[in-house]
């Protein structure tokens, strides 16, 4: 009589595939943010009440701990060396170490948050931002991307796990 609660729909489907639970005992119920949390506000104004550059398309990307392998910070760093820093400037949040931070900052202009704990904040931070790159490989459910969404920032990700289950393709973001 065990049920299996999962978030996103190809958890979903590879158990069932498995074959070793009932298919009526998996459950697909996906994660959920306060919709009176994050909501979009005027992107100029947030850029400068952080101090964010308004000549500059923002790209945000943040995690609790983005040092954890999975998140994908080394296609950051590699999309920091490519993109054209006269256009773009990079902002983060959460956990990060020095030397990707100092890998970054040699190739564009980056500011970074680091934890925060202030929901108003991290808000102020998705309203500033042009766009949020969810480069995670593996996550079940990334809450992030749908944070960024209510905050009508594009989400850029790969096409896999709960970021195709929540971004529709060329509206709310890219995969």
């Amino acid at each position: 009589k065990l049920n299996i609660v999962v978030p996103n729909n190809e958890m979903h489907t590879e158990l069932i595939k498995l074959n070793i639970f009932k298919k009526d005992r998996i459950h697909l119920i996906p994660n959920g943010i306060n919709s009176e949390d994050f909501f979009p506000t005027n992107k100029n104004l947030s850029k400068k009440k952080l101090g964010l550059s308004l000549d500059k398309k923002i790209i945000l990307f943040g995690a609790q701990d983005l040092n954890q392998e999975w998140k994908g910070i080394k296609y950051v760093v590699e999309l920091s060396k490519i993109i054209d820093k006269s256009k773009y400037s990079f902002v983060s949040f959460g956990k990060i170490d020095s030397w990707t931070k100092k890998e970054i900052q040699k190739n564009l202009e980056y500011d970074d948050f680091g934890f925060i704990n202030s929901t108003n904040k991290l808000r102020e931070i998705y309203n500033a931002s042009d766009f949020f790159l969810f480069p995670s490989t593996i996550e079940a459910f990334g809450k992030v991307i749908l944070e960024a969404i209510f905050c009508r920032t594009p989400v850029i990700a790969f096409n896999k796990y709960a970021a195709k289950d929540i971004i529709t393709h060329g509206i709310d973001g890219y995969l």
